[in-house]
């Protein structure tokens, strides 16, 4: 029999759980990047791709669900605007 001892407040984690710890907001941090692509360069393809990675995120209780959703939606719209002022030049057609 062993006996292991281990100290007070050392917490043990195996390397699936540093994983797991590390992933945490991987879906909200993909929608947040692609979210700000999409601010400057082709919103209508890439705002769609943000919405459903912030969705996705939203749906896997990560804890920046909420920010990459609101950006995934802000963003794109504020693209859209900037490139339609830039083709009407410089008004609102």
């Amino acid at each position: 029999m062993q006996i292991h001892i281990a100290r007070a407040g050392a917490a043990h984690r195996s390397g699936k759980e540093d994983r797991m710890a590390a992933n945490k907001n991987s879906k909200s941090t993909a929608a947040i990047i692609v979210a700000i692509i999409s601010l400057l360069i082709l919103p209508i393809v890439f705002g769609p791709i943000a919405v459903v990675l912030a969705a996705l995120a939203k749906g896997a209780e990560e804890p920046n669900a909420n920010t990459a959703l609101t950006l995934s939606i802000a963003l794109p719209l504020l693209g859209w605007l900037i490139g339609w002022w830039a083709v009407c030049g410089g008004s609102f057609c």
